[in-house]
């Protein structure tokens, strides 16, 4: 069929579109997935992997891992381009595995942050645009090479502890901004260690597609069924030559997968559970990775503290937000009696106390050095005796001579090795 190539580019078959004024959005769509033959192998993979859905319901698109739906009008009212862009959106979310990393999160800024961690990939590939009033190169750079989990921890507003807004309270306008003003102690803002040029601006867009959660017996059918299906497609790509930049780095952790920390968190805090029935019934989300890992709806733990170092030479701010977010999600599961956060450089500044039905905010003070000798004589000062301790720090600092009575779990960002307790590595 010589006239794929009739033009260069990713659409070949434009000019045809654009004289034929009887085409469906179901024909576009499905235009759209048969260019990928041509132009990207790996993402034309993944598509042929979902079954093409139509749904008026919806604002603009969505995935749940085995269907691609999408708006008929969205996909009318827009180019070509742009239907390919949200095409590729829906394929990004089930790459970069957002269908099995939302749990415990709220669902509308989850999914917001989904997509702005896909834009600016997407906005690279040829052939595919973003809609402006989804997607603005200068106001959203902030978000480029960030993970979900990092970008949520920017937009989330935690719902008020009453239940919601005081009359006459300001609205958060749907939460389409990222959260304003300065954070306690010191007074300095959460993002100023962010360059200037990666500040959130005001103003950011709804997300326009939905990571719809699949049936959670299904997930760990389907998470392993795309992982293999990413592999297969980056063979397919790396043969023609076009294997997408940025994506390597997602295919090697599925070929080689390190001990997942988060996976470490949970066996660590779940075996703290009141009572061995914990263990009583497997958690069926790690059976099929070969984990056997108590249930999160076991007895409640018990009282647990929460250290998080705010010291002006803490790094890996992603890895950190994406810990706090794993950390909120335990929470929300197993429901400690009681969660107790804190906040230290070399001193020690009192967080919140979070009920098993709270959600746990995260508003660090400080900012000075790193000294963990204060950690464990606050716990003592103020009568709290947890279940365990979990430290979130980079590790440069000094360490207490002896050894808490207290299990304690470090939530690493470097590869410092501490004294004593068990080590989980975030970078």
């Amino acid at each position: 069929m010589e006239w794929w190539g009739y033009k260069t580019g990713v659409f070949k078959i434009r000019e045809i579109l654009e004289v034929t004024m009887s085409i469906s959005a179901a024909r576009k769509m499905s235009i759209v997935r048969s260019n990928l033959l041509i132009d990207n192998a790996f993402w034309a993979h993944i598509g042929f992997g979902l079954e093409l859905v139509e749904d008026p319901t919806c604002d603009a698109g969505w995935t749940d891992g085995i269907r691609l739906g999408y708006n008929p009008k969205y996909v009318m009212e827009h180019s070509l381009e742009e239907a390919a862009g949200l095409f590729l959106e829906e394929c990004g979310h089930i790459v970069n595995g957002h269908l099995w990393r939302w749990e415990g999160l709220d669902k509308n800024d989850a999914n917001r942050a989904a997509d702005l961690a896909l834009f600016t990939m997407i906005a690279e590939i040829p052939g595919c645009e973003i809609p402006r009033e989804y997607y603005d190169p200068a106001r959203d750079a902030w978000c480029q090479g960030k993970s979900m989990e990092w970008i949520y921890s920017q937009i989330h507003k935690p719902k008020p502890k009453n239940g919601g807004d005081k009359p006459g309270a300001p609205q958060n306008q749907g939460g389409n901004g990222p959260k304003q003003g300065k954070q306690g102690g010191n007074g300095q803002d959460k993002r100023k260690e962010q360059d200037d040029s990666q500040k959130p601006r005001n103003g950011l867009p709804n997300g326009r597609s939905e990571v719809r959660r699949p049936p959670k017996g299904k997930i760990p059918e389907l998470k392993l069924k795309w992982e293999q299906a990413i592999i297969q497609a980056a063979e397919a790509a790396k043969a023609a030559g076009k294997l997408p930049a940025g994506l390597a780095q997602v295919v090697d952790k599925i070929v080689h997968p390190k001990i997942d920390w988060r996976i470490q968190l949970r066996k660590f805090m779940q075996s703290f559970a009141k009572g061995d029935k914990s263990w009583a019934r497997p958690n069926k989300k790690y059976i099929p990775v070969g984990l056997y890992l108590p249930s999160p709806f076991s007895e409640a733990l018990g009282k647990i503290m929460l250290f998080g170092d705010t010291s002006g030479s803490r790094d890996y701010a992603e890895a950190r937000a994406e810990f706090i977010a794993e950390f909120g999600s335990i929470h929300a599961e197993s429901r400690p009696e009681i969660t107790y956060t804190a906040y230290f450089d070399t001193e020690v500044y009192p967080g919140g106390e979070f009920g098993p039905d709270e959600e746990i905010e995260w508003k660090p003070k400080g900012g000075g050095g790193t000294d963990f000798r204060p950690l464990f004589p606050y716990l003592e000062e103020h009568d709290i005796e947890p279940a365990c301790v979990v430290i979130l720090t980079d590790g440069w600092g000094t360490f207490p001579d002896e050894i808490p009575e207290y299990p304690v779990l470090w939530a690493m960002t470097t590869n410092v090795e501490p004294p004593f307790g068990e080590v989980i590595r975030l970078g």
